[in-house]
C-alpha cells in the first residue's frame, strides 16, 4: 500500500520537515502501529499490512509527525476506512 503525502517534505534529509505515522485500528490483527518505508523524493510511504490484518470498517490513520515523532500542531491527519480481506 502505499500513502501519498503533498506539501510536506517526507524522509530523513536535511530539507525534510518529517514522516507520517501510520495506525490501524479496528479489524482482526490489525490494530497498531506500522512502519513505512519513505519513498524518498517522491512524497510517497510504501507499507505492507500486518499479516494477520483483516476485517471491515478497519480504519487506516495517517498523522504528520516531525522529525523528533512529535505530532504536528494544529494536528495533520487523514482517516480511511478499509475492506482487508
Amino acid at each position: 500500500m502505499k500513502v501519498r503525502v503533498l506539501g510536506f517534505r517526507v524522509g530523513s534529509g536535511p530539507l525534510d520537515e518529517g514522516y507520517v505515522r501510520l495506525t490501524f485500528a479496528g479489524g482482526a490483527g490489525c490494530t497498531g502501529h506500522v512502519e513505512g518505508a519513505v519513498v524518498e523524493g517522491r512524497g510517497e510511504v510504501e507499507l505492507q499490512l500486518p499479516g494477520p490484518c483483516t476485517g471491515t470498517g478497519v480504519q487506516l490513520n495517517a498523522t504528520l509527525v516531525d522529525t523528533g515523532g512529535v505530532a504536528l500542531s494544529p494536528p495533520v491527519t487523514s482517516r480511511r476506512t478499509l475492506t482487508i480481506n
